[in-house]
């Protein structure tokens, strides 16, 4: 669970809330007043979503570009500098407008998408045919290979314009939540045929060359002219598709279109050398083809997979649908907000909070409007949002105790490395035969300079310096977390984008009254402080 404040922006990944169910069926959701069919770029601009705002000052913590390179003449390290360089670029995001393609551009895009996907089943009807001439009259496996690519590849064309087809007619009886989703379930159909197809192609070429004696292909002038050709319509159907990679359909062509480059093009190659040099290049030639194939499909069959099961949304995305949610007029706190994927699009869920006596009308309202605002992203399908009174963590840490503390209620670090020690040799004290009082681990050296080296030097043999951490988690606590010493309440704001790979640790020095207001902001930012429980007394 995380809270966050006005006043305190919570940038961190998501966690779940069993009370906040999204309904099956968004357009009988009691937050959703407006009709389905209504028109969510409308909405969005009658409540001037698509004017970017900055009610956090955040433009005012962006680094120019000549204070960059000052930083870069003063010697700061290349850390520091791509660190406020990703700040900008995540500044720039929160502040980027909802929906920045107007309706006019929307529809040029459109139109090039549909000239991408009918465009590309042409050439493939095309080149299919071309191949197969080529394929019949060399008799080579690898050209064989490249036609039968080019048949999926007419077969996909097919497959992916009856989805698209279907998406563009809705049925609100029967699909209640839209056919987005069968987009994502067409490729990954196509991406198990296009996989037993590579299969089949390997299974054909190790027979052929297990049989011994393989014949070289006739690859005539004709045959190499013709795959060349569908090798140069490949490459400029590759380039038009890839200018459209945010549409999923032309980004599938692309990389459709790139495979078939390389295929085609390590096809005409092994044809042309089984021919001329020893028949065994070509059903080898087929069978590294077919691995191609195999390999990229089932790679995005995966990830499609993936996508349709409720993936979660990358970092970025939470980061800014939070600070949207945050930033909405009327919103007190953010509870929870996640983002998942439902084929290519997402589906966000928000809980907010607002002061316990709100109108029921006015918490509506403000719960529709920010639904609404959610939904304007390009890449949001639907949103769903919870209104509530309080929080459910925040009441816990307002007067932490040790047990809540260590029992793992906080936060965890978003990726937690094993730990590797490269040097496992144990440390045995200089002359601890001789003297029984302390263990012979006794006084480790954790240093070149450190007070048993400077005795013993040249004594005895010294373990090597340090203990051989390997560098992705040098300086890495054993719960996953980075230390980050803090004295006072301002230096923990510096952790408020990184409170998933840095832990607070708050100084020996401070008071008992700093050590409570300390706890209590981590609470809101939802930093874990290493050492909340130390120094705390009952009647705090």
């Amino acid at each position: 669970m995380t809270t966050t404040s006005t006043q305190t922006i919570e940038l961190s990944p998501i966690t779940t809330r069993q009370s906040s169910i999204a309904p099956l069926n968004p357009g009988y959701s009691l937050q959703h007043r407006h009709p389905p069919g209504r028109d969510v770029a409308d909405a969005s601009l009658e409540h001037g979503f698509d004017r970017p705002t900055d009610p956090l000052s955040l433009y005012n913590s962006k680094k120019t570009e000549e204070d960059l390179k000052q930083m870069k003449s003063r010697g700061t390290s290349k850390k520091v500098q791509k660190f406020y360089r990703e700040q900008n670029d995540l500044i720039d995001n929160m502040l980027s407008p909802l929906n920045p393609i107007d309706e006019e551009d929307e529809q040029r895009q459109m139109l090039k998408v549909k000239i991408a996907v009918y465009g590309s089943g042409m050439a493939n009807v095309v080149l299919f045919a071309l191949q197969l001439v080529a394929a019949i009259s060399s008799g080579s496996l690898s050209i064989f290979a490249t036609m039968a690519d080019s048949f999926m590849d007419l077969l996909s064309s097919i497959v992916l314009m009856w989805a698209a087809r279907q998406v563009s007619r809705p049925n609100p009886i029967k699909y209640p939540a839209g056919k987005e989703r069968m987009e994502t379930a067409a490729i990954m159909v196509f991406s198990c045929l296009m996989s037993c197809v590579a299969i089949f192609l390997i299974i054909e070429s190790a027979q052929k060359l297990a049989e011994g004696d393989v014949e070289s292909p006739d690859l005539s002038t004709l045959s190499i002219a013709l795959v060349a050709t569908a090798l140069g319509v490949k490459f400029l159907l590759f380039i038009y598709c890839s200018t459209l990679s945010q549409y999923s359909s032309a980004k599938v062509f692309a990389q459709d279109h790139r495979n078939d480059i390389l295929v085609n093009g390590l096809g005409l190659t092994t044809g042309i050398l089984g021919s001329r040099l020893a028949g065994w290049v070509d059903p080898t030639g087929s069978i590294i083809i077919a691995l191609i194939i195999l390999r990229s499909w089932t790679s995005t069959l995966i990830d499609h997979t993936k996508l349709i099961v409720g993936k979660t949304a990358d970092n970025e995305f939470l980061k800014r649908a939070t600070y949207i949610a945050l930033t909405h007029p009327g919103v007190h706190q953010v509870d929870t907000c996640r983002a998942y994927y439902a084929g290519n699009n997402l589906f966000v869920e928000v809980d907010i909070v607002l002061p316990p006596d709100t109108m029921l009308r006015e918490s509506h309202d403000i719960g529709e409007s920010l639904q609404i605002k959610l939904e304007s992203i390009p890449t949001v399908a639907r949103a769903f949002v919870h209104v509530d009174y309080e929080t459910l963590i925040l009441a816990s840490f307002i007067t932490p105790s040790p047990s809540s503390i260590h029992q793992g209620t906080m936060v965890t670090p978003v990726v937690k490395h094993k730990i590797i020690k490269k040097r496992t040799a144990p440390f045995k004290r200089h002359q601890s035969d001789r003297f029984a009082r302390v263990g012979e681990s006794w006084r480790k050296p954790k240093g070149i300079d450190n007070a048993m080296r400077r005795r013993f030097k040249g004594q005895a043999a010294m373990p090597k310096i340090g203990y051989g951490s390997a560098k992705k988690t040098r300086h890495m606590l054993p719960n996953g977390f980075r230390k980050f010493t803090v004295s006072n309440v301002k230096q923990l704001d510096l952790l408020l984008m990184h409170n998933r790979s840095y832990a607070a640790e708050i100084a020996h020095n401070v008071c008992a009254k700093k050590r409570v207001e300390i706890i209590e902001r981590a609470a809101q930012l939802n930093v874990k402080v290493i050492n909340a429980g130390a120094r705390l007394r009952s009647q705090e």
